[in-house]
């Protein structure tokens, strides 16, 4: 969506979402929020603030400690012509409900067609590195993409976060929309206005003839600084923010990998049943005879978590750098200096830390 002649503010994603959520609010009283500690004072890490007090206690309410009960009190209210959302602020909680959202709300469609829509939205916040204890910091979101019936998105930016939520409220399916805690202070241009961005569409985000990077989440943003590092070396890299997990959109990504030839995909999971796993296997189908290296897959690792976003997108940066450096052409990668690079990745940072 082009932003010129658009009133925006630079909001953080946390802002972004609660607007959305109210903004959807405003327009259609069947919408309400509920989660275990939505109205404290907190607000869900931001995410909720003042909700309450805006729309009242019978739209915008605590749930018990039952997340399978309250899943299926929700797909009942959806059924019943509610929109409701629900939000677990751990991605561990999440699996306490697979149930209702496995065996109810994902076969629903397969079972009565789109005749019934069952309008529901699940928030997820997921990650770790921000001080909080091993049962708390999950990646499992290549678990989340093998739920059939049921799409999937990550956020990235602040504007993601808002045309994302509000396209999953308005959607008559399920959609699980997968928020990563890192991101939630990140700053953004946000319309004032209500906007919608496809639930099954990726986005081009840096334009690049030598590598296209697929990546998610805060990893975009980590993709993003390797590009801008690499390119006074003449390594150019095109950045694909995925956006939707499921259904898996590979449009742009293919139309990317036959232009640059070589592919590296970011995943913030662990490397084994993973997003990436999926993408290698439609990008060879769709693709194969454009490749001319060997797919690179860059995935979580444990030591490189830190607390702040900047210096956790840093060290991703640095590994993304590497990896292109070595899959790209001998023609170009003689005259890179590594370390020069890190140094431009670094200094990002500081400038970034400075601000």
């Amino acid at each position: 969506m082009p932003l010129d002649n658009i009133n925006t503010n630079l909001v953080s994603q946390a802002q972004a979402i609660r607007d959305a959520i109210a903004l959807a609010m405003e327009n259609d009283p069947n919408i309400f929020i509920t989660g275990e500690g939505i109205t404290d004072p907190r607000g869900m890490f931001g995410t909720t603030l003042d909700l309450v007090d805006r729309f009242g206690k019978e739209r915008v309410f605590d749930s018990p400690l039952s997340e399978n009960c309250i899943t299926g009190v929700c797909i009942g209210a959806a059924l019943s012509g509610m929109r409701p959302i629900v939000v677990f602020s751990r991605i561990e909680f999440v699996l306490l409900a697979m149930d209702q959202l496995i065996n109810n709300a994902s076969r629903w469609q397969s079972i009565f067609g789109h005749h019934i829509p069952l309008p529901l939205v699940i928030r997820v916040i997921f990650g770790r590195g921000y001080g909080i204890d091993p049962n708390h910091s999950a990646d499992i979101q290549n678990f989340m993409a093998q739920i059939p019936g049921v799409k999937t998105v990550m956020t990235t930016t602040a504007y993601d976060a808002k045309g994302l939520m509000l396209a999953a409220i308005a959607d008559n399916d399920p959609v699980v929309f997968l928020e990563h805690r890192y991101l939630h202070d990140s700053i953004d241009d946000v319309p004032d206005e209500y906007y919608t961005i496809p639930l099954t569409r990726a986005e081009r985000v840096t334009e690049g003839e030598n590598i296209t990077v697929a990546a998610f989440s805060y990893s975009v943003l980590s993709a993003k600084k390797a590009a801008q590092a690499l390119k006074p070396f003449g390594l150019s890299l095109e950045v694909i923010n995925m956006r939707c997990i499921n259904p898996l959109d590979i449009t742009e990504l293919c139309a990317s990998v036959k232009k640059t030839g070589r592919l590296i995909i970011v995943d913030t999971n662990i490397q084994q049943h993973t997003i990436a796993a999926m993408i290698i296997s439609k990008v060879l189908k769709e693709s194969f005879y454009y490749l001319t290296k060997p797919p690179a897959v860059l995935d979580a690792c444990e030591e490189y978590t830190d607390l702040l976003l900047g210096t956790q997108t840093t060290t991703e940066a640095i590994r993304i750098a590497e990896a292109a450096v070595a899959i790209a052409d001998k023609d170009i990668t003689k005259t890179i200096s590594l370390p020069a690079v890190v140094q431009n990745i670094t200094h990002a940072l500081e400038s970034e830390l400075e601000t």
